[in-house]
């Protein structure tokens, strides 16, 4: 998973946006989306492909007051189901902010039942918070382990045919062409996005 920064300048800071406000949502989302580089919080799935909402990562039912704000909203797919994870929640959880995210949660390429190819979170058996968040926000879906397979022997075709050097430029200039983030990265073993 992918470590999302949330920068001290933020606009929505700066703004004073919030998400109580319905009429300040769109503009907030979007600059949510700008700030994770259109990518899904969740699934770093990228947003090119479908609509996103805004989240609450601690369901608004679980905050005490005061907790809600803009560490607790991100730009998640449309298609996360939010309901379910209200329902699962539990602590500890791993935060998306979290800066060790990317070091407790990666990826394993695997078969799943019929053979087929899947691309699955793994994290380490006695890391609770990161088996939560896996769990809580459903990251090994079928569909959702299928589409990363999908995107990586796309990128495995890409790089054998313009070698590591000539995907890393062809990315950086197309960044539309990448479909989750850090799987990316965890393939080519380089940063994308700083």
């Amino acid at each position: 998973m992918r470590h999302i920064q949330k920068p001290i300048d933020s606009e929505v800071l700066q703004r004073n946006l919030t998400y109580k406000k319905k009429g300040q949502r769109p503009e907030l989302r979007k600059i949510l989306e700008r700030e994770q580089n259109g990518f899904c919080a969740y699934t770093d799935k990228h947003f090119k492909s479908e609509a996103s909402t805004i989240d609450h990562f601690k369901p608004q039912s679980q905050l005490q007051e005061g907790e809600d704000g803009y560490h607790n909203w991100f730009a998640v797919s449309y298609t996360v189901n939010v309901l379910e994870k209200r329902a699962k929640w539990k602590t500890p959880i791993l935060h998306p902010n979290d800066p060790t995210i990317e070091e407790r949660i990666w990826y394993k390429e695997e078969k799943n039942d019929s053979g087929k190819t899947i691309i699955v979170c793994e994290y380490a058996p006695d890391d609770k918070a990161a088996k939560n968040f896996v769990e809580i926000i459903n990251l090994n879906k079928n569909i959702l382990a299928e589409e990363r397979a999908a995107s990586l022997s796309r990128l495995r075709k890409l790089k054998t045919s313009l070698g590591m050097e000539g995907i890393k430029a062809y990315l950086k200039e197309e960044p539309l062409n990448i479909d989750f983030h850090h799987l990316t990265e965890w393939e080519l073993n380089t940063k994308i996005y700083p």
